[in-house]
């Protein structure tokens, strides 16, 4: 989804900020895109998935199956 180093583009951000406001994104040592998920009941837990596995979760009942996989 990103280049390299790259980052996320301003336009990726706010696009999948719109439909899932409350998720901190970062890229861990081995270069994957994971999401934390507030979780528990505190708010305190975090569950982190990689972004594509969240994104389908998310974005499955606005955008139906043309989502892509993790193949």
């Amino acid at each position: 989804m990103f280049a390299p180093d790259a980052g996320p583009t301003p336009e990726t951000l706010l696009n999948f900020k719109k439909y899932c406001p409350n998720l901190e994104r970062f890229v861990d040592k081995m270069e994957r895109e994971w999401v934390y998920t507030p979780s528990g009941k505190n708010g305190c837990g975090f569950d982190a998935r990689l972004e594509c596995q969240l994104m389908r979760r998310e974005l499955l009942p606005y955008h139906g199956s043309d989502l892509p996989t993790l193949e």
